[in-house]
Formats: C-alpha cells, sequence, structure tokens
C-alpha cells in the first residue's frame, strides 16, 4: 500500500460523516479504515494492513517502564477505533475523536 497523499477540506455533516476524497478512494481495496488522534489534534487513517504494521512496531519498541513510551501508547493505540464507508463513500467519524480534532 502506497502512502494516501494530499490536502482535501471537507465539512463534517451533522451526523459526524465526512466525505472520502474520490481520488484517494480508488485507491483503496478495504472497505474499512483504522482512524485515531494524532498529534496537534489532529487524526490518522490507515488502512489495516498499515495500522497493524504501525501498532505492532509501536507497542514492540514500547517500554512498560517508561511513562514516556506508555503515554505515547495510550495516546495513539488506545483511541484507535475502525471506520466503514458509508454507500456515498462518507466515514463517520467516533464522537470522541470529533471532540479531540475540534
Amino acid at each position: 500500500m502506497e502512502l494516501l497523499t494530499g490536502e482535501f477540506r471537507n465539512t463534517l455533516d451533522e451526523k459526524g460523516r465526512v466525505p472520502f476524497p474520490a481520488k484517494l478512494r480508488r485507491e483503496l481495496t478495504e472497505e474499512s479504515l483504522i482512524i485515531t488522534q494524532a498529534v496537534d489534534r489532529c487524526l490518522w487513517l490507515f488502512t489495516n494492513e498499515e495500522w497493524n504494521n504501525f501498532s505492532s512496531k509501536l507497542m514492540g519498541a514500547a517500554s512498560p517502564f517508561s511513562s514516556k513510551d506508555r503515554l505515547v501508547v495510550r495516546h495513539l493505540i488506545a483511541p484507535a477505533q475502525t471506520v466503514e464507508f458509508d454507500k456515498a463513500g462518507r466515514l463517520n467519524i467516533p464522537q470522541s475523536l470529533r471532540e479531540y480534532a475540534n
């Protein structure tokens, strides 16, 4: 899977759904993505494969005795959720992540 890049500006609707750019959607084969908190009150999206790679590396490098490592794991891993595309190609952003990124 190649890195999906670009800057796209979309607005959440009243139900917390955001249109996923058609250009990027065409590059995906998955019907769902993993969404989690990132830095600077942003959200990150991963394919399932990339999430498994990312989270495995992060967990493998984290020491349970390091407060900084535990904080990173709690910040990135704990809030991760699976989101599915609806028939209109939108993703429903979970309320907790909408509040975080507000």
